[in-house]
This record gives structure tokens, sequence and C-alpha cells, in this order.
């Protein structure tokens, strides 16, 4: 990380969300859950059907499924991590560790982009379906 890029990145912290979501990961660190916004009981009620807010279901998920994960992430534990490839286990079409990598190397890691850019850009290629011509399309 260049002192630039920190400098420029802690300017805009934290970036593009909302009050909301800093108060639902202080939640979902908390309760120990992954689960949807609490809003207490009785806005639960209203929103959910339940005193509690549900957990949300990665089972469910059938998108193909890239993670990337960073060795020196402290945002997450090696034990969530181990979780979330357990309960999306069918989605997940690869899976990497990347050394050296914390939380914002993602964002603010310049030396390190070109590294995992190309790994993105390989599995988008290998996942993505061929658009056809617009000639091929049907207008109704």
């Amino acid at each position: 990380l260049s002192p630039r890029s920190i400098t420029a990145y802690l300017d805009h912290f934290p970036l593009g969300t909302s009050a909301k979501d800093v108060i639902h990961l202080a939640q979902l660190i908390r309760s120990k859950r992954f689960q949807r916004f609490d809003y207490g009981s009785a806005s639960n009620v209203a929103h959910y059907g339940t005193d509690a807010p549900p957990d949300y279901d990665l089972s469910k998920l059938t998108v193909p499924t890239a993670l990337f994960f960073g060795e020196d992430d402290a945002w997450i534990a090696p034990a969530d991590a181990e979780r979330l490839l357990r309960d999306v286990k069918p989605a997940v079409t690869f899976q990497k560790v990347f050394p050296g990598f914390s939380h914002s190397t993602w964002q603010v890691g310049k030396e390190e982009a070109g590294y995992w850019v190309s790994e993105l850009l390989q599995q988008l290629e290998q996942r993505s379906q061929p658009v056809p011509p617009l000639a091929a399309l049907e207008v109704r």
C-alpha cells in the first residue's frame, strides 16, 4: 500500500456505505450470526413475521460464485471463511487465498491489483455466456 493510497482511502472511509450498514455489521458481530437487520422485536415482526431477524440461508445461493480471501484480512476469521465455504459450497466454483492481502488491499493495493484482477477476469471469462448477435434476437 502506498501512503498516498492510504490517505485517499481514509479521507473517504467508510467508503460507499451507510450508518445502517455499520449498525448491521455491529449486530452481526455481536450476535455471531449471519442474519438480516435487527429492527427490534416489534419492528422485526412487521418486517419478518418473527421477533428475531431470520438468518440468511446461503444454501439457496445458486449463482456460480468465486471467493477471494486475503491471508491477512483482519475482518474475516479463518473459521468464518470456512463456514462461508461450507454454507455456499454447491455454488462455489473457485476459491483462492491471496498471500499478504488484507481487507483493504483489494481497493488500495496498487501494486497487487494486477495480480488479483487478472484472476477475477479469468473467472468471469470462464463463466460468462456468449451474447447472441442482435440479429438473432426476436423482436415482438
